[in-house]
């Protein structure tokens, strides 16, 4: 198994944009035979900071998530005419590394506490 953790943010004026396309990428991406698991959390007390959590069945299911049509919607928003709409810090965990709920690892191996709970709905958002 191999599991990646995407921090994000994304610019205010871009939200709305970014959620219709997370929700998109979220539905495909768990319609894929090697995806295990796709969650998008976001943070409760900052609305623009969101966390993805994905398991595939191996390396392989893993490259392959980046050839489907829902993930370049994904891309598409990071890369656009207007400039970067939001900031995104990929990392591959390594197999059997335990990821506590209060934590998160970062880039540079450093743990960070998270200050506050995402708020977890079926498909990955907050209602509220």
């Amino acid at each position: 198994m191999v599991s990646v953790l995407v921090n994000v943010e994304v610019k205010p004026e871009r939200l709305d944009e970014f959620l219709d396309v997370m929700r998109k990428d979220a539905e495909g991406s768990r319609t894929e035979p090697g995806c295990l698991r796709f969650d998008v959390l976001q943070d409760q007390e900052n609305p623009c900071k969101f966390v993805f959590y994905e398991v595939y069945k191996n390396a392989e299911a893993a490259a392959e998530h980046r050839d489907y049509p829902h993930f370049k919607l994904w891309t598409d928003f990071k890369v656009c005419a207007t400039g970067e709409p939001a900031s995104a810090t990929c990392l591959l965990l390594p197999p059997g590394r335990p990821l506590h709920p209060l934590f998160f690892w970062q880039a540079d191996g450093v743990v960070s506490s998270v200050s506050s709970k995402p708020k977890f709905t079926p498909w990955g958002f907050s209602d509220a």
